[in-house]
């Protein structure tokens, strides 16, 4: 088999108004399992993002206006060689999550609540 291309995300969301995810795996992808850009409002449950190359689970904000917010529950992060999670958004609920190794990383913005 051909090589994996690099930095193939398992799920990518570009600027987009709402994402809601329920029962999701991403694992074995050579970027981020889901890399987010510029999404305003998010909705994970049960998702599992295991050994990825990049982050688990990435934000990345492109404006700097952008007041996104994420909701996260029955989250699962295991062995994602970037880290596990990377937020940018300045407002977000953790609820119910195992992270297993690795790390949960944290952008310098508002409230977290785990």
């Amino acid at each position: 088999m051909p090589d994996s291309p690099l930095k193939a995300h398992g799920i990518l969301g570009h600027r987009t108004s709402d994402l809601v995810f329920s029962v999701v795996s991403s694992r074995f992808n050579t970027g981020d399992g889901i890399h987010r850009i510029d999404c305003q409002q998010t909705s994970w449950t049960a998702l599992h993002l295991f050994e990825n190359d990049g982050f688990g689970l990435q934000e990345c904000l492109d404006k700097p206006d952008n007041h996104p917010f994420n909701i996260l529950t029955n989250l699962i992060l295991k062995a994602n060689r970037a880290g596990n999670y990377k937020i940018f958004s300045p407002s977000t609920h953790i609820g119910h999550s195992v992270l297993d190794s690795g790390e949960l990383r944290l952008a310098d913005h508002g409230p977290i609540v785990c």
